[in-house]
């Protein structure tokens, strides 16, 4: 059995979760970044990509572990396609 708060990122590959996450805070497209294997964080309303990179490159640099390190890159989720693209 999975513990709670562990590898929460793959929470991002689950059927629907984009879709749903857009639904519920009723936008057209959202920004996120994989932090680590435990943790998304997910930006709305913002298209500041370049103040998102600096963010989670200093995530990654300064509090999550080699091991649990994931990904410097911002994707943007559109849901009229349904499609994930890394935007830098």
């Amino acid at each position: 059995m999975e513990q709670a708060g562990l590898n929460g990122a793959t929470t991002m590959l689950y059927t629907d979760a984009l879709s749903n996450i857009a639904e519920e805070y009723g936008v057209n497209y959202f920004h996120f970044m994989l932090s680590s294997i435990h943790e998304c964080m997910i930006m709305l309303n913002s298209d500041d990509t370049e103040f998102m990179k600096s963010l989670v490159e200093e995530a990654n640099r300064d509090v999550v572990g080699q091991i649990d390190y994931l990904s410097d890159s911002v994707y943007r989720y559109d849901l009229e396609s349904d499609m994930v693209e890394i935007v830098v």
